[in-house]
């Protein structure tokens, strides 16, 4: 079976460059047009045989049957005939890394909201993808994402500029930093987990919808969950807001899947509560129960041969790719029968309880939780499960990871194929209604209005550098390290003495903070401040490996000049100081800790600009 499949994947690969695929009038030069595919619009209604869709730049201008839209003269016109034709595909939730960008896109998945929140790295990568500087799909991003100071308001908020979460103590801090994350350019808000009452969130919701976005609740308590979450106007609800805590039977016992022990009397109100917020959920099916599911065995082999394209490898780190096959580990592997079977009775209630949620007029959205589902595919994968598992109609399906998605998140240029939306199109094979399989058969994708080579290259790369964590991109990833060494040289202040120091032997040297962190592509020369601690006379600041002009203040302060030609380039640059040897401490090296120096692309108008 295992070769079979791999060899229907490399077969499918074979298809992945548009040039091999539908035949593509390429002598004109205006429009592009889309002529004689089945339409799936993303809306609900019934398919349109031999349609044509008009794009003009990277907007839809028409969209009708043959017989209604006229082909503009001069246009480059796709024959899509025995094609079906729907939106590109939308994952709900990815806490979205650079070398994913491809996978997407290879799998028509055209857009991403990411709520596991990049800050100003985020938006200078939104803003590089839809200006053509590298490949990958549309990014909706949240910025920084809010978290509860706990029911005594004392929970430690170690917040450094770069990260992806901050902690605020009282609702009033809540809206500004609310308005201050709309101003640097966040698609939709997120309120990363519900570690306070629910009136903490009111007023930072009630301000993103008075500034037009939309609010993604990650209410997962211990405070607030799904209830509490959709009162106050949540949007949609990641992790469904662990609403399985309030769905369990009474006097359940801590411990095992929540899940498991769903009290059905609880369901029908609950449903209600949902609806009458207008409230959507977002379940991630495919990160959590992909082992349970009724094509467990398919998504497992289609997760363990999905890196067989030595292109992707390399440069997919390693452990990304073992993550993904830990999701995927036969259950009798990992768990106890007792263990299984408590998960097993979890995700079939878990699945009931969405398709009485959808049935009763609730809306789903797909989201594969990257790093938990595997990057593209994973909408896929979650797509069957809702066909399979929660049993919706595979139109709902595709609306599920379309148009309901963009919906829930306020997103109103993509989601369906209509007149004056973006134009993000995957044009397939084979008819998604009759097999919801049939969405992994892509022939060609449309992205932004152009249509794309969607394969894998062993040259990818972002131009901002290495992997974020969940955490965001901190300016100082390795703060710890620094502490710790500080701690290790008697608080870092040299030894002794007063003024800066020259020492026959000098200490390993660290970096506590860089102002500015941030400089627009094209800056003139510009002046940062590293302060930190071991700083002696010959410390010596490298940006990207360059030495750089250095002035030593202080033993805890340097001022160090950024060139205007490094600053010609976007990227994120680390900033290092180094200590003339002979080193007293040899054991932690010469070199401090890396800052990180982000450099937007000059067309970047929207981002926090030193603020946050």
């Amino acid at each position: 079976m295992r070769s079979g499949f791999k060899n229907s994947l490399v077969a499918g690969a074979a298809l992945l460059t548009w040039g091999a695929a539908v035949p593509l009038n390429a002598q004109g030069q205006g429009a592009l047009v889309i002529q004689g595919g089945t339409l799936i619009d993303g809306l609900g209604g019934a398919p349109l045989p031999n349609s044509v869709i008009v794009i003009q730049g990277n907007r839809i201008t028409a969209v009708g049957s043959a017989a209604q839209v006229q082909i503009p003269a001069d246009a480059r016109v796709v024959n899509a005939a025995g094609k079906w034709i729907i939106p590109g595909l939308i994952d709900g939730k990815s806490n979205y890394y650079w070398e994913y960008g491809e996978a997407n896109l290879v799998w028509g998945v055209t857009s991403s909201m990411v709520s596991g929140a990049r800050n100003d790295v985020g938006i200078a990568e939104r803003d590089a993808i839809l200006h053509g500087a590298f490949t990958g799909p549309r990014l909706y991003q949240t910025m920084i994402s809010v978290a509860g100071p706990g029911a005594d308001g004392k929970a430690d908020n170690d917040f450094q500029p770069g990260m992806g979460t901050q902690i605020f103590r009282n609702a009033e801090e809540v809206k500004q930093a609310v308005a201050k994350y709309v101003a640097a350019g966040a698609d939709f808000i997120t309120f990363n987990d519900g570690n306070a009452p629910q009136e903490y969130y009111a007023l930072g919701a009630a301000e993103a919808h008075r500034l037009g976005k939309h609010v993604a609740f990650r209410a997962v308590g211990p405070i607030t969950r799904a209830r509490g979450a959709a009162a106050i106007g949540a949007d949609v609800l990641i992790h469904d807001g662990d609403i399985e805590i309030e769905l369990a039977k009474d006097g359940r016992a801590p411990g095992g899947d929540a899940w498991a022990d769903m009290d059905p009397a609880k369901v029908p109100e609950m449903i209600k509560h949902l609806l009458d917020h207008g409230t959507a959920l977002h379940p991630e099916l495919i990160a959590g129960g992909g082992r349970f599911a009724k094509s467990a065995a398919q998504i497992r082999e289609e997760v363990l041969h999905m890196f067989d394209d030595p292109a992707v490898r390399a440069y997919m780190p390693d452990f990304r790719v073992t993550t993904l096959m830990g999701k995927v580990a036969l259950p009798e592997a990992t768990m106890t029968p007792a263990q299984r079977a408590n998960a097993t009775q979890g995700f079939r209630n878990h699945a009931a309880f969405l398709a009485q949620f959808v049935k009763a007029g609730g809306k789903m959205v797909v989201a594969t939780d990257c790093p938990q589902g595997a990057p593209g595919l994973g909408v896929h994968q979650e797509m069957l499960m809702f066909r399979e598992d929660v049993g919706l109609p595979a139109m709902q399906v595709i609306q599920a990871a379309t148009k309901w998605t963009a919906d829930a998140f306020g997103i109103k240029d993509i989601g369906s194929i209509e007149v004056g939306k973006l134009a993000d199109i995957d044009i397939l094979d084979a008819d998604p209604l009759a097999d919801i399989n049939n969405t992994k058969k892509i022939n060609a994708v449309v992205f932004d209005g152009k249509m794309i080579d969607h394969a894998y290259h062993a040259w990818y790369r972002s131009p901002f550098g290495k992997s974020a964590g969940n955490g965001g991109n901190p300016v100082i990833p390795e703060i710890a390290w620094a502490r710790a060494l500080k701690q290790a040289t008697a608080g870092g202040g040299g030894r002794g003495g007063a003024g800066i120091q020259n020492p026959v032997q000098a200490p390993t040297p660290g970096v506590e903070s860089l102002f500015p962190y941030e400089a627009i592509q094209g800056s003139p020369d510009t002046k940062v401040t590293i302060k930190g601690f071991n700083y002696v006379q010959r410390s010596q600041v490298f940006v990207d490996n360059i030495p750089v002009p250095t002035r030593v203040v202080s033993r805890t302060e340097i001022e160090a000049t950024v060139p205007a030609n490094i600053l010609a380039r976007a990227g994120r640059f680390e900033v290092m100081v180094k200590n003339p040897a002979p080193l007293a401490t040899p054991e932690w090296g010469g070199s401090s800790n890396a800052a990180n120096l982000l450099v937007p692309f000059s067309f970047t108008t929207q981002y926090s600009k030193n603020t946050l």
